[in-house]
């Protein structure tokens, strides 16, 4: 005998204006939702399955069939997530991208008649996707965060699987950012030391490789006995990076009343004192005459001199803070001591004979 406990049937119940709307059971209208009745589990029940897709409501009508049914909204999901984030003490910047993505998911899904998470198929994210107006690189970010946001989902059971996994991240060119030449830093350094808080700033920034916002942002306690403190090592070991004493000298007579920091107060938003530094070096290059230069461009300065001295990646890489493999990616680019290291080990190579000719 057939178990009668379970007995659901799926239909489409047509939109005003449908041609179908005499055909309950006509699939290809996609502005249509699909709904499902019948007995379910001893009880008569007749619900809209939050998707216009045939095949999605064929996936959620087997998960009622199996016990696996799921009523999570989007909208909750969103919270529970963001409160994830939260409880792990994510920096707020990165939780402002987490909220705004969100949002456009939100209001894209309710756009679409969506409400759960169980209706979510994947070319509707396919569709959220495509009405992304961002540049490839920050779409990139952007789908690895729905990732992360549909496998915590997963984890929680509130999904089957993670939809946004078979959405394929666009080719991004990435752009070589060229390191500064040894006459572009004299000038900058020239133009800051008419300014007694720009000439600590640049020069820690040049000796350095800090980013910028953790430049501006570094504490007195960090540097010791001519010494940067950079972080602890996986060992247990402190990484301390060696400065010059022009570097160490011009942090000790910047100009700044805070105990506790270099460059900062200590008061405010740290990305409100961040964003006037930028300022500030923004107009401190334009005055050297380095047109679209940024403060960046020492991170991958300090990176390319360690690497033409020969410094292994890895070295380069625990001083940076990064993996081998993005120093790799983004600031072992070719330049002129590289390519005279090359020829040199090319002719060593060489036949004697060949190296007279």
């Amino acid at each position: 005998m057939y178990d009668t406990r379970i007995v659901l049937t799926l239909y489409k119940r047509h939109v005003a204006g449908c041609p179908h709307t005499k055909d309950r059971f006509y699939r290809r209208c996609r502005s249509c939702p699909v709904w499902i009745e019948g007995v379910h589990e001893g009880k008569y029940r007749r619900q809209s399955l939050k998707t216009n897709s045939w095949d999605r409501a064929e996936e959620l009508k087997r998960a009622m069939e199996r016990g696996e049914e799921t009523t999570v909204t989007i909208g909750e999901a969103n919270r529970s997530f963001l409160a994830e984030l939260e409880a792990r003490n994510v920096g707020r910047p990165s939780i402002k991208r987490y909220e705004a993505l969100l949002e456009n998911f939100a209001n894209f899904a309710a756009q679409h008649h969506v409400q759960t998470l169980a209706a979510v198929t994947v070319q509707e994210l396919r569709n959220f996707r495509s009405s992304w107006t961002w540049s490839p690189i920050t779409s990139v970010k952007y789908l690895e965060r729905l990732r992360s946001y549909f496998k915590f989902c997963l984890q929680n059971k509130w999904v089957s699987d993670n939809p946004a996994l078979l959405l394929k991240a666009p080719k991004v060119q990435q752009k070589q950012v060229s390191p500064f030449e040894p006459e572009e830093v004299a000038k900058i350094i020239r133009e800051a030391a008419k300014h007694p808080r720009h000439l600590p700033m640049v020069l820690l920034l040049r000796h350095s490789g800090l980013r910028i916002a953790d430049a501006v942002c570094l504490r007195r306690n960090r540097v010791k006995a001519g010494k940067l403190f950079l972080y602890t090592a996986k060992t247990g070991e402190p990484v301390w990076l060696p400065l010059p004493e022009p570097v160490i000298a011009a942090l000790e007579s910047c100009p700044n009343k805070s105990p506790e920091f270099f460059f900062w107060t200590g008061e405010g938003k740290k990305q409100t004192v961040v964003n006037n530094w930028r300022d500030d070096l923004a107009k401190l290059f334009k005055r050297a005459g380095l047109e679209g230069a940024h403060p960046h461009r020492f991170r991958h300065t300090l990176a390319a001199s360690l690497l033409e001295q020969g410094v292994p990646l890895s070295e380069v890489a625990m001083i940076l803070g990064n993996s081998a493999k993005v120093v790799e990616k983004h600031y072992a680019g070719w330049n002129r001591a590289r390519q005279k290291r090359l020829e040199i080990l090319v002719e060593s190579t060489w036949d004697t004979k060949l190296r007279r000719a």
